[in-house]
């Protein structure tokens, strides 16, 4: 009996977190809306200007731009531009960028090169 009843807790407090991740779901899809879409063309075009070091285009993105366009998963980009930054305008390459819908955000994979 003792093992059913920790297998029956495990199971209501599984449920009470689905129902918990579902209610912060739908709490940021009210409130920012367009919150889980992943704007593709928008990140396939930054992708291209960071694989060519467009210095000028990529210190030009402002918060609000960021925002408006790519949504609040956009932001990360500013890890990449630093990366760009730190490879004094050489050039990189995407070995992968995938959606990933779930977490509404698209993955990448690149790299860029220090030599100059």
């Amino acid at each position: 009996m003792g093992l059913w009843r920790s297998f029956a807790a495990r199971r209501r407090c599984s449920a009470r977190t689905h129902r918990g991740h579902r209610h912060r779901r739908d709490f940021a899809l009210a409130r920012y809306p367009g919150f889980w879409k992943i704007n593709e063309d928008w990140d396939r075009d930054f992708l291209d200007r960071w694989v060519r070091g467009d210095r000028d285009t990529l210190l030009a993105y402002t918060d609000e731009d960021i925002y408006r366009d790519a949504g609040q998963g956009g932001f990360e980009i500013r890890t990449m531009i630093a990366i760009s930054g730190l490879c004094a305008g050489n050039t990189g390459e995407i070995w992968c960028y995938q959606p990933i819908p779930i977490f509404a955000v698209g993955c990448t994979i690149g790299v860029m090169s220090l030599a100059g």
